[in-house]
């Protein structure tokens, strides 16, 4: 049976990765007055309430069933885990009059980069990502990730474009 559970464990993990791959392709850009909204994709979002959804019930599960004396920390390490599905939920994207900004849950204001201070965007049909080249005299800014070993592309996130 041990091989046989392993194995099943892949495949179940395949096909959600699966899953997440065929429908982050369907995701849709918004498109309001004065400036296009890129949301993150349905699939990540169920992943990451489920996620969330699961480390809370396995605390609480932990928390409320006896347990040995040495064995005090199991429901702390779930809890401790709880914030990565808090806090990885990606930003919305969205390409506006005045540059590019990135908007996440926790945080109220908005960071933005100013369209003088971007030397060009591309999208990559590939993998349906925007990349962003910042001029050199630009301030160090970035929406997602800082560039690293003195490479001015930054990667957004995976979005789709407007049809």
């Amino acid at each position: 049976m041990g091989p046989f559970r392993h194995l099943l464990t892949l495949v179940v993990i395949a096909a959600v990765f699966r899953w997440l791959w065929a429908s982050s392709g369907t995701e849709r850009a918004s498109v309001e007055a004065g400036r296009t909204i890129f949301p993150p994709t349905r699939a990540v979002r169920i992943l990451l309430i489920t996620c969330g959804l699961v480390f809370s019930g396995l605390f609480l599960l932990f928390w409320l069933v006896p347990h040995k004396a040495n064995e005090w920390w199991v429901p702390y390490l779930f809890l401790g885990f709880l914030p990565l599905a808090l806090f990885g939920y990606p930003p919305v994207l969205s390409i506006e009059v005045e540059g590019i900004g990135s908007t996440v849950w926790w945080r109220r204001e908005k960071k933005l980069i100013h369209w003088e201070d971007i030397a060009s965007l591309h999208f990559n049909t590939g993998n349906n990502q925007f990349v962003c080249a910042r001029r050199a005299a630009a301030r160090s800014r970035t929406l997602v990730s800082t560039p690293t070993k003195g490479n001015s592309y930054t990667t957004f996130a995976s979005v789709r474009a407007c049809p």
